[in-house]
């Protein structure tokens, strides 16, 4: 009997210790499977965050004509400077990529003061914290409820859940990863062009001293070739230590703002719509060539294929080009008439009116290579007319008048030869020192280089002077000037129209040549950007100086590119050779 009853309490311990582990098995399953609801709940809100997300980047930023940036370009988001905003063809911003502004586009803007960081006892979430280096960098906003509706059991919508989202601008960044295949191609090839179209490489080098490594990337050298290799391997920026020993993920957090290895774009039209035309089709030797303009209104396209296939020949001490005349389909090569301006005077021989007349020309290159030697052709034509007067008074006045083209028999000419130019530079041409020559019509005037205060040409006027009157007076009317640059076979490089060259008058005892009669033009003179506005002409910005063509434009009635010759010393009394 007592052996039973053992037998009766030890299976009932049993029964009792299976029925405390069916229990806690129970009570852990049922845990696991909450807290795997849960998870499953998490995972299915992110993923209802990241279609939203897509889903307001598609809806605002998929149309063409739309741009992103970060919110830093503005002064007021301080609070929020790495939000990223979408902005169309009118002005404002359309909305702020980030969780809040689905129902509002502009519900949630970055002016607003950042959240506090994330806590038990706020709603704010964490979206980019560990990938930055500076606690300032970081993203977190407040979560938004997620609630559903017609629950069993609930009248009315209920919160189920949270979510919180956030688009970065990849495009803004440089990418790590892009390297240049064209690095160390042969000078006039192809692959050379190719580097001048586009950029290539990303100057990383530039954004920390850590990454100082990477402009050897870009060298024509076999360690140049192997780190390329290497950083083209990378696809996500953890890989990045692994390209040069001095690259560090510390490096990489503290430029995460400014580094990316996954940046793609579309060549889209952001004004018209549609893609952007690919030039490089039309431009690269041996592509297909469109016919046409490149853009309403805008240049042909041979003609910019011409530009673009621009060469410069090597030399011993570097590169050349020759000039050659603007002609479509081909594009002109030439300096520019940087300063012109003569200075007239007469005197007396044989009794006769003799014109003197002492130019002056000032001709630069505005290219980065040489050009090479070739003999050019200056053209001068003054609106304005001259008049000699001997003597300067009285009612007996011999006078000889008209305009220089009517006294010199054409508009005055002047040849230069056998000119070369370094690159940007700039050069005096005038008659050769001391020299006393004939102007001769069809052969003008030779210029050479450098200025002499002596030199002087005449033209014989057949008019008859006073003999008895020392003093003679020249005088030049004020009026419209112009000029057209040639080269020595004749082609027209520069026609310059509508200048207001300068005017002024002096007497003296013949011949008056050292006074400044003069008349001239003068390069990016005009100190008006406008008719009224003094703040000064941009000549270099918003006029082409090489155009083969410069007139006067309706704003400002006349050319604004070329103003008044001012005298040497820029006084109406300071004469040519700089002395009072």
């Amino acid at each position: 009997r007592g052996f039973a009853l053992l037998i009766t309490l030890a299976l009932l311990a049993l029964v009792m210790a299976l029925l405390l582990g069916l229990a806690t098995l129970v009570r852990v399953e049922s845990a696991i499977a909450g807290q795997t609801q849960q998870e499953e709940q998490a995972r299915r809100n992110a993923l209802l965050a990241l279609q939203l997300a897509a889903g307001r980047l598609q809806a605002f930023a998929g149309p063409d004509r739309r741009v992103t940036a970060r919110a830093d370009l503005l002064a007021a988001s301080a609070g929020n400077p790495y939000w990223t905003g979408v902005w169309g063809p009118g002005p404002g911003v359309l909305t702020w990529l980030v969780s809040g502004n689905e129902g509002q586009p502009l519900a949630v803007t970055p002016e607003a003061a950042p959240v506090a960081d994330p806590a038990p006892d706020n709603d704010a979430v964490w979206l980019l914290r560990a990938a930055t280096g500076s606690p300032a960098e970081r993203i977190k906003v407040r979560r938004q409820d997620l609630r559903a509706a017609l629950l069993p059991g609930w009248d009315g919508p209920r919160v189920v859940g949270h979510y919180a989202w956030w688009v970065g601008d990849e495009g803004v960044k440089a990418k790590f990863n892009l390297v240049n295949a064209a690095a160390g191609a042969a000078p006039g090839t192809l692959e050379q062009a190719v580097e001048f179209m586009s950029a290539q490489q990303s100057g990383v080098e530039q954004l920390a001293p850590a990454f100082a490594a990477y402009a050897g990337a870009k060298g024509d050298t076999a360690a140049g070739a192997a780190l390329r290799d290497r950083i083209g391997r990378v696809t996500v920026l953890n890989q990045v230590p692994y390209v040069h020993e001095d690259f560090s993920l510390a490096a990489l957090r503290d430029g995460f703002r400014d580094l990316t290895a996954s940046s793609l774009g579309v060549i889209a039209d952001a004004h018209n719509g549609g893609l952007k035309k690919d030039l490089t089709r039309g431009l690269v030797p041996g592509a297909p060539e469109p016919a046409g303009e490149l853009f309403a209104g805008g240049p042909a396209w041979d003609l910019v294929r011409s530009y673009c296939q621009l060469r410069a020949d090597p030399v011993d001490d570097g590169w050349q080009i020759t000039p050659r005349a603007h002609q479509p389909p081909e594009h002109g090569v030439h300096p520019l008439v940087l300063l012109f301006q003569v200075v007239w005077g007469a005197d007396r021989s044989n009794g006769r009116f003799r014109l003197l007349l002492q130019p002056m020309a000032v001709l630069g290159n505005p290219y980065d290579v040489s050009l090479a030697a070739a003999d050019y052709r200056l053209v001068w034509r003054q609106g304005g007319e001259l008049e000699l007067r001997n003597p300067p008074a009285g009612s007996e006045v011999a006078f000889a008048s008209g305009t220089p083209a009517a006294l010199l028999g054409e508009d005055p000419q002047f040849v230069i030869r056998q000119a070369a130019f370094r690159p940007g530079e700039a050069r005096v041409f005038a008659l050769p020192a001391g020299s006393e020559v004939p102007y001769e019509i069809g052969a003008g005037v030779q210029l050479a280089p450098g200025y002499s205060p002596d030199a002087r040409a005449y033209r014989e006027l057949g008019v008859e002077a006073d003999p008895s009157a020392p003093e003679m007076q020249v005088r030049a009317a004020a009026g419209p000037a112009g000029f057209d640059l040639l080269l020595g076979d004749g082609g027209r490089l520069q026609e310059v129209t509508g200048g207001a060259g300068a005017a002024s008058e002096a007497t003296g005892v013949a011949p008056v040549l050292g006074a400044p009669v003069r008349a001239g033009l003068r390069m990016g003179q005009d100190d008006e950007n406008a008719p009224g506005d003094l703040s000064g002409l941009r000549w270099l910005a918003d006029f082409n100086l090489r155009a083969p063509a410069i007139g006067p434009l309706p704003a400002w009635g006349r050319n604004p590119l070329y103003g008044p010759a001012t005298p040497r010393g820029g006084s109406a009394d300071t004469i040519l050779d700089g002395t009072s």
